[in-house]
């Protein structure tokens, strides 16, 4: 164990040295070469030192601590994204400054009415992007914000149809999906709210046991919409989801106490046991006339 130590603490003082033979030049560029091979801790390491000999760095730790939260957040590792967020913030340039990539990078892991400030500064310098405004749009349904944030004006491309796609997203809320579809109903497929409808549609589809009318919907939405983690647990086949007999269960039991509950207008009781009893029938999907829950 010595000996490994020793060997240790000798690459750690070659490395050192090696760092010291570089320029802030070749500093930064071996930082980009890391941030594009994914070794983003090394990465700003690399570009911390370049910044301490008076390189500018900050747009280059923006993107490396900018890939560094998607990776933590991709592990289930939240807490340590947010703080790599943070180290993000204050390294970020101005918005009009952004690539369209870091755009869509960062408002992929913001709410939505940051995403879109973000993305209306962002426009003051730059063409439209249509990742990022789909993007934006499926925000608007996973956070249900209501509206629009204010200073957003008419001719912001996400301002048109808004009040119409607010509305559905109550709707669908309140588990009213064939309700949702009627103000959907006027969104052309050139709109950055499309994949709300389809995914309406898909919702309605599934209700209706229609299960190619749901895939064809799904299949429909961009790949890069927020919408793709439930897009992808819908479309998995009815086998792999998990069954109603994974433990012990006697649903006869729940269905019976049910229509007691019932029978007796006991309503205090009876949300408990509809949700027991749509739980034990099919945990990971609610049944018709139940909200999905987007948290």
């Amino acid at each position: 164990m010595a000996g490994k130590k020793k060997k240790g603490k000798k690459g750690r003082r070659k490395g050192s040295e090696e760092l010291k033979s570089l320029s802030p030049e070749q500093m930064m560029e071996k930082g980009r070469e890391l941030i594009a091979s994914g070794k983003l801790r090394d990465a700003v390491s690399m570009l911390k030192a370049a910044g301490k000999q008076g390189a500018e760095v900050k747009g280059l730790l923006f993107q490396a601590y900018l890939e560094r939260e998607t990776q933590l957040r991709a592990k289930g590792m939240d807490e340590d994204a947010r703080g790599v967020r943070l180290q993000a913030l204050s390294n970020m340039p101005e918005p009009r400054e952004l690539s369209e990539n870091e755009l869509y990078t960062f408002a992929q892991n913001s709410p939505f009415e940051e995403g879109i400030n973000l993305y209306a500064n962002y426009l003051k310098g730059n063409p439209r992007s249509d990742r990022t405004e789909t993007l934006i749009a499926g925000l608007a349904l996973l956070h249900s914000p209501g509206k629009l944030p204010g200073g957003i004006g008419d001719d912001f491309p996400l301002a048109r149809d808004s009040q119409e796609v607010f509305r559905a997203i109550r709707l669908m809320n309140d588990g009213l999906w064939e309700d949702a579809l009627e103000p959907l109903s006027s969104i052309p497929r050139s709109s950055p709210y499309a994949s709300i409808r389809l995914f309406c549609n898909a919702m309605v589809s599934f209700y209706r046991e229609d299960d190619r009318g749901m895939r064809r919907a799904l299949s429909m939405i961009p790949e890069f919409s927020p919408l793709m983690p439930l897009v992808e647990r819908l479309s998995r086949p009815v086998p792999d989801l998990p069954c109603l007999w994974d433990g012990p269960l006697n649903t006869e039991d729940l269905r019976a106490e049910l229509m007691d509950i019932i029978e007796n207008n006991n309503h205090r009781g009876m949300k408990k046991a509809v949700a027991d009893f749509a739980g034990a029938v099919f945990p990971e999907i609610s049944r018709r006339g139940a909200a999905i829950s987007w948290s």
